[in-house]
């Protein structure tokens, strides 16, 4: 018996509370879906992390999001590199927990203030 058992997030009605992301498989909400086109029209940077774009509506929004005009930077965080990986202004092919944090600092450092070139 292993003393050690993680302790899952639970909703009030006793159920397992889950990310607030789509997973294999499963539905997403219109209203969020709706709510994350939006926020992608109108964003500066989009960064797309460790997706392997099976779900067609994640390829929607990044479609939207490359053709926004308002867009200063577009970055993919993967393992590998993926059908998509030639529309980012930047890819980074390893572990996300490794080139994130790298990314942020580049970013912080304001290397990527310039605006992208068509």
């Amino acid at each position: 018996v292993n003393p050690v058992q993680p302790r899952l997030p639970k909703c009030e009605c006793g159920g397992i509370l889950l990310p607030d992301v789509i997973l294999f498989g499963g539905q997403y909400d219109q209203v969020k879906f709706f709510d994350a086109i939006k926020a992608v029209s109108e964003a500066d940077i989009l960064m797309v992390i460790g997706t392997s774009y099976c779900i067609s509506s994640i390829v929607k929004l990044i479609e939207i999001g490359i053709i926004n005009k308002r867009l200063r930077r577009s970055v993919e965080f993967n393992t590998e590199l993926s059908q998509v990986s030639f529309v980012f202004d930047n890819v980074y092919i390893e572990k996300c927990s490794i080139s994130v944090p790298k990314f942020i600092e580049i970013w912080l450092e304001g290397e990527f203030d310039e605006p992208r070139t068509e």
